[in-house]
């Protein structure tokens, strides 16, 4: 009875995966604007019952600054020939969330050199089927990241 009563007014156990209780709104500000990993993380924040997502930081309780996203590319695995026949693709970031006030915000979580890969096969085809591949693969290790990104997000209270 007494846990019922305590999640139903929202407190959430340390470590059980909710933002902060006194922040209930957030900004996102990536750096690029326009990276697959910030248009990523905006979906998923749309996504979260938990938070809603802003578009200014005077709107918001919490800001999420996160820098890096851009996807990166190499040879995962080549023929005997010396031909790729599977490339890897990484994304790479850094994380803060800030509460705002201050000069620069108060720090309430962050991470460093977060990254996540996945790879697609060669198949081969016309340099715009590769291209396509390349995009899809970026996408979902960029989807992958802001999971992980939100997760540890969450997971530090």
């Amino acid at each position: 009875m007494a846990l019922i009563l305590v999640t139903a007014c929202g407190y959430h156990f340390p470590g059980s995966g909710a933002f902060p209780a006194d922040i209930r709104s957030i900004y996102l500000d990536a750096e690029p604007a326009d990276s697959p990993l910030a248009r990523a993380l905006a979906d998923a924040l749309r996504r979260d019952d938990e938070v809603r997502l802003v578009s200014s930081r005077s709107q918001a309780e919490g800001v999420l600054v996160v820098t890096g996203g851009g996807l990166s590319s190499s040879a995962a695995a080549i023929d005997t020939a010396g031909v790729a026949t599977e490339y890897e693709v990484t994304v790479r970031a850094d994380f803060r969330l800030l509460k705002p006030g201050r000069e620069a915000g108060e720090v309430v979580s962050e991470s460093q050199g977060l990254e996540t890969s996945t790879t697609f096969p060669s198949e081969g085809t016309t340099p715009t089927a590769e291209e396509a591949n390349k995009r899809r693969a970026g996408r979902q290790a960029a989807e992958d990241l802001a999971r992980r990104i939100l997760r540890s997000v969450k997971s530090s209270f």
